[in-house]
């Protein structure tokens, strides 16, 4: 039986790179309020930033898979970041920051949009290697 190896699944590169930037959005997301800049009211700009930094940690998760990831391993992602982006905010209250059902569901958007980028990209791929080998 072959042996399940961490090389056989993953590429590195991508993978470090994904751990890393997990960390980077943890470590940001978890310093407390007062000493973080005033946003003058540009609540929008918030969710913007949960919609970016979430579809870059999707983005470079599904990245990190070795073969062509099918439905179900992209299920695997979704469900991973979304929960990882409910750790994050449900442990903001724990050093001082406001807990937000809308910041969860902006990094839920980011996450899908993530997944139809993907998705739309290596569709686009596909048809034209189809064409240039035609």
């Amino acid at each position: 039986m072959e042996q399940l190896k961490f090389s056989n699944w993953f590429k590195l590169p991508w993978f470090l790179a994904a751990i890393l930037f997990i960390c980077l959005i943890l470590g940001l997301s978890h310093i407390p309020q007062k000493y973080l800049a005033n946003h003058m009211g540009l609540s929008h700009l918030d969710k913007i930033t949960h919609i970016v930094a979430y579809g870059i940690i999707t983005f470079l998760t599904i990245s990190s898979i070795k073969f062509r990831p099918y439905f179900r391993i992209k299920l695997i992602i979704f469900v991973f970041v979304v929960l990882l982006g409910y750790f994050d905010e449900y442990t903001q209250g724990f050093v001082g920051r406001t807990v937000s059902m809308y910041d969860w569901l902006a990094d839920i958007a980011g996450v899908v949009l993530a997944l139809v980028y993907y998705e739309v990209k290596r569709r686009y791929q596909l048809l034209q290697y189809r064409v240039s080998s035609e």
